[in-house]
């Protein structure tokens, strides 16, 4: 295997596991750094004098609400759609499977003769 290739999956396994098992723990960073720059060196401290774990829990709900209304209007209304039909051309599979499902289309509708 080349190197470019090997780097290539190496950064695949990256994103991956990034993404999908060492999310909690990035989530987890995340929180304590917004607890430090939000409460703890801020004059918020003697106004809302919230534990690590208060703040954990409202930073977690209100994370959770926008990440997920963000992914909601990404999906239906971004570029979803498009990134997948980008990587749906792409996959070879995917391209010849397509193209069978429009002949199939064509042939029902009566625009090909049957084979």
């Amino acid at each position: 295997m080349a190197l470019g290739e090997k780097i290539k999956r190496i950064w695949i396994y990256f994103r991956r596991g990034h993404n999908h098992i060492a999310l909690f723990v990035s989530l987890m960073n995340f929180i304590t750094i917004q607890y430090a720059l939000l409460i703890k060196q801020t004059i918020l401290k003697d106004i809302l004098p919230l534990g690590m774990l208060e703040f954990a829990i409202i930073f977690s709900i209100c994370y959770i609400i926008t990440t997920v209304s963000l992914g909601y209007f990404d999906f239906k209304k971004g570029s979803v759609s498009e990134e997948v039909n980008i990587m749906a051309s792409k996959n070879i599979f995917f391209r010849e499977i397509l193209e069978r499902l429009e002949r199939i289309e064509r042939r029902l509708k009566g625009k090909l003769p049957p084979t």
